[in-house]
């Protein structure tokens, strides 16, 4: 038997390799390359039309694939993010950025669901809400590069493999952890592509599905999946397929072919039902990247690292102004779709400060003045225009006074700014003349990490290298030492009522202490993995305390009257260290800012998390809420981005 192809079509789409091609379920196609672009296309009377060219990644595009309804796009790079484009209009609708930043070379949507799955690099398999730009779970078991993974039709299974060799199968539910089945060497010298077949069958007690992969073996592999009472993969039948790597695999939506590509310069069309090779289609110049079927079945598209995008129809005889599908409805998609614009739209980047000529490790706004600190040993205020409503610096900007680097800036109720610098010394200045008021030197020059000021402009509580917590009366200038950490004090707290202080460690250890007696109440070891690294009292409540750390988490902690200290809840939102932490004014909101490139917005109430800001270029070493809580102000890089909120309607 032979399947009669002929190539309709080619275009010299890109400027580099095309790295993948995907058709929509209305038959647009896309393609991504190492150029680092994306571009659409549609078929009209058997000749290639480019459509858009979508561009927003800094380095080359690994991956690209539709949602199932056609109406996103997502498209995965080497420079750590995955983008999701609206394929009306083309928009950047977010970017969700690789906990590890580390390349992400696959990505795929869910059938049915707001999940997409990202891979790379960095071996983890990362699981997102779309709606919600959040990380809801990740797989950490392969040891190996992921170059490919896939969903189930029913949008079930997650299969997944690496550069190894292995495939692992999994529930795709994002409350599911354990892993379902798994076969060690499904391929010598590593897996480049796997698919499942449209074809599947649901019973009340057992699930069975297909799956084809390929490697760098240069086999083409037919495995079975079965979940239920047992679940299993096994290999159902193997070819040897191109000469060298075989490098792309796909079913056509009917699930009676399948179509392989690799190194070897072709692409060979197969029976799904025996793998026998009915069609072998030639014409690149170099290896064939990738290979996909339109959703009729009628087309296929192929990419090479030629730069060369062909496209073969299977059957000359059929019309082809029939081979696009007609876009069903999908709620869901829609829904989650609507929420990315929406968000998109509330939550944007109104400004960008420049300055600094280091990196900016704290700001903190007070009537209408943010401040920013930084390690190039300055601290700089900037205040809004009345009449442009931009940001700009102030006339006493900068502020010199440090020898090194400003790690932290804190504003008195009265308007004065308390800076602390790793020189050792904490200055409170006067922010309208520049001029210092007054300067606490730490006795043996070691550096300060954090300062806080309490409510009645009073005080001034520093965390130091020395393990300490220093406390300095403005009005006496005394200073008061509280000792008992074993590691640097990098988190400092006020409560409410000033007469408790809670302080944490890059050891782990939380301290909450008596500010009258000097004396601690209460010792929680083991509070954060790897440190605590900052934390902060609910405004106007004594008793809920928040802290975050290097293990990525956000404990909120209840202290009753005996100062026994109780865990909430935590939140686990963020994919890399918890920077810093902070409240709006009125308590309604916190803010965390991670070395996931992102910040964060949650209600307090239910501690939910309402918008995902970012990705930023770096880190975000600090945030904080204006006094109306509808600018944040984000530190990265040398840099401080404005965001104007618009929280789902909450912020008053």
């Amino acid at each position: 038997m032979s399947l009669n192809v002929s190539k309709i079509g080619e275009s010299d789409a890109h400027t580099s390799d095309i790295t993948s091609c995907h058709f929509s379920k209305n038959g647009i196609l896309a393609t991504s390359s190492s150029d680092q672009t994306i571009k659409l296309w549609v078929l009209k009377n058997k000749e290639l039309h480019e459509i858009a060219t979508l561009k927003g990644h800094k380095y080359g595009v690994n991956f690209c694939c539709f949602s199932p309804q056609g109406t996103l796009l997502a498209s995965a790079s080497t420079d750590s993010t995955t983008i999701i484009w609206d394929v009306k209009t083309g928009d950047n609708l977010c970017c969700l950025v690789q906990p590890s930043g580390f390349a992400v070379r696959v990505c795929q949507f869910c059938p049915q669901s707001a999940f997409l799955a990202t891979a790379g690099d960095d071996d983890l398999v990362c699981i997102w809400n779309i709606g919600e730009k959040e990380l809801v779970r990740t797989i950490r078991d392969h040891e190996a590069t992921i170059f490919s993974l896939a969903f189930s039709p029913d949008g079930n299974i997650l299969l997944t493999s690496d550069t190894v060799g292995r495939c692992k199968v999994w529930a795709a539910q994002p409350n599911h952890s354990l892993m379902l089945a798994g076969v060690e060497e499904a391929h010598d010298l590593g897996v480049n592509c796997v698919c499942f077949s449209p074809l599947h069958s649901s019973g009340v007690l057992e699930n069975a599905y297909s799956a084809a992969t390929c490697g760098n073996d240069g086999f083409l592999a037919l495995w079975k999946l079965k979940t239920g009472a047992e679940n299993t993969i096994s290999l159902d039948r193997r070819v040897f397929a191109h000469d060298g790597s075989a490098m792309c695999v796909d079913f056509a939506a009917d699930g009676v072919l399948i179509a392989s590509s690799g190194g070897d310069k072709v692409v060979k069309i197969w029976a799904a039902e025996d793998l026998a090779c009915l069609s072998i289609l030639e014409g690149h110049e170099r290896y064939v990247t990738t290979c996909a079927f339109s959703m009729s079945g009628l087309v296929l598209a192929t990419g090479s690292s030629d730069r060369i995008l062909k496209v073969w129809i299977l059957d000359k005889n059929k019309n082809l102004s029939n081979h696009q599908d007609n876009v069903s409805s999908s709620r869901s998609e829609s829904y989650f779709q609507l929420k990315l614009v929406n968000k998109r739209q509330q939550n944007k980047v109104i400004q960008t400060l420049t300055g600094h000529s280091s990196d900016v490790n704290s700001c903190h706004f007070h009537a209408g003045i943010l401040a920013t600190g930084s390690a190039d040993a300055t601290v700089r205020l900037w205040k809004e225009d009345k009449t442009s409503k931009v940001f700009q610096e102030t006339a006493v900007s900068p502020l010199q006074g440090h020898s090194y680097s400003v790690y932290s800036v804190h504003f008195s109720s009265d308007g004065s700014l308390v800076s602390a610098s790793l020189d050792g010394s904490l200055i409170l200045w006067n922010v309208n003349t520049g001029e210092k008021i007054k300067t606490f030197q730490h006795p043996e020059n070691i550096g300060f990490r954090v300062v806080r000021v309490s409510r009645d402009g009073q005080m001034v509580i520093a965390g130091s290298d020395d393990n300490c917590c220093h406390l300095w009366s403005l009005k006496t200038g005394k200073v008061d030492v509280l000792a008992g950490h074993e590691n640097t004090v990098l988190a400092v707290a006020l409560a409410h009522s000033g007469e408790i202080v809670a302080t944490g460690c890059s050891g782990g250890t939380l301290r909450v202490w008596q500010v009258q007696t000097l004396r601690c109440l209460a010792v929680l070891d083991d509070v954060h993995d790897l440190g605590v690294t900052c934390c902060s009292f609910k405004p106007s409540d004594n008793t809920e305390l928040v802290t975050a750390g290097n293990d990525e988490q956000i404990k909120v902690w209840s202290l009753d009257e005996n100062q026994m200290i109780t865990l909430m809840i935590t939140l686990a939102g963020h994919s890399a260290s918890i920077m810093s932490i902070s409240f709006s004014i009125n308590g309604k909101f916190l803010a965390s800012t991670s070395g996931d490139k992102t910040a964060k917005i949650w209600n307090t109430d239910s501690y939910r998390c309402l918008a995902t800001l970012g990705p930023h270029s770096r880190y975000v070493t600090c945030g904080v809420f204006s006094e109306d809580s509808n600018i944040f102000a984000a530190t990265f890089d040398r840099f401080v981005k404005l965001w104007t909120l618009s929280l789902d309607g909450e912020v008053e």
